[in-house]
């Protein structure tokens, strides 16, 4: 918002959402922080699925143009898409936010079917083997290499 008042172009919408006011800072503010920690829960478990799905010899390879395909690829995609979708949803000069925010809506929910249909987990044997935890070390081999060291 403005120092004046007026409503700018990043809270359009949301004032729109909520007729009467153009007090709408605290809105940006807690729907950022919820974008944001989507995002990163979005890319963290795109990362933890390419881990669990991936032999171990090639996960780091798969994690790379999983990472590239959303942050990159994605990122410029989706912007590009945007335009787009404000270009079309724009009539006498004015947004019809309730047209633009039925894209995003529509996509998430035709992803969220997707998901829910289509992705299934891998059976046990086509896993990898789980990394080892500090706790599975190897003692006696550890031990060994104690023994082999000059006291000091």
């Amino acid at each position: 918002m403005r120092s004046d008042g007026r409503v700018t172009a990043a809270t359009a919408g949301p004032a729109r959402m909520n007729p009467g006011t153009t007090n709408t800072g605290w809105l940006i503010v807690v729907s950022q922080s919820l974008h944001g920690l989507a995002y990163v829960f979005f890319i963290i478990a795109g990362q933890i699925f390419a881990d669990k799905i991936a032999p171990p010899e090639i996960r780091s390879s798969v994690q790379a143009p999983v990472f590239a395909a959303t942050v990159g690829v994605g990122l410029f995609l989706g912007t590009q898409f945007a335009g787009f979708v404000m270009d079309a949803s724009a009539a006498d000069g004015k947004f019809q936010w309730r047209r633009v925010w039925m894209v995003p809506g529509t996509i998430m929910l035709l992803g969220v079917l997707a998901l829910a249909t289509l992705l299934r987990e891998p059976p046990a044997e086509k896993q990898g083997p789980p990394p080892k935890a500090a706790a599975e070390v190897d003692t006696a081999a550890v031990s060994r290499h104690v023994q082999t060291l000059p006291e000091a």
